[in-house]
Formats: structure tokens, sequence, C-alpha cells
């Protein structure tokens, strides 16, 4: 199972857009001074994992011991109307 095209943020605030015709095209702006158990030497794998209830975001490290995130999709905020 792959992610579908879109993007999403974890609770802490990094990114993941999915694109391309399939799937193939992954951007991850990853916010190492947010996300719990993270570090500046964190390793992030490009393409989220299917945990069997919600799409994770995964790093690797040998310095923290790495970590994990659910990620959700982006809601478009919109400018209030005067």
């Amino acid at each position: 199972m792959s992610i579908p095209n879109g993007e999403y943020l974890t609770a802490a605030g990094s990114y993941v857009n999915i694109s391309g015709a399939h799937g193939g095209i992954s951007e991850v702006v990853f916010d190492w001074c947010e996300e719990t158990n993270a570090c500046c030497d964190c390793t992030v794998d490009p393409y989220p994992d299917w945990n069997g209830n919600a799409w994770i975001l995964r790093w690797d490290c040998k310095e923290c011991d790495g970590g994990c995130a659910e990620l959700f999709p982006a809601v478009e905020h919109s400018e209030p109307s005067e």
C-alpha cells in the first residue's frame, strides 16, 4: 500500500508532499527541533509507512535512537475575509 498523493503534516509541523503520476515524488521538510525524539543527526525515511491505522513518518538516528510521528492530511488555511 502506498500513501495517496497529497500534502501531510505531523502534529509537530513536519511536512510531507507526495506527488507524481505514481506517487514516486516525495518532498519532506523535517522539523528536527520540534519532533519528539529527534536531533540534527536524524535521517528521515522519505516515504511514510502504513501501520494499519495511520500513515507514519519515521526517522532513524544513531545518536537519539530516532522516532516516528503520525501524518495528517494538510488542510489549506484561508485568510479571513474582512
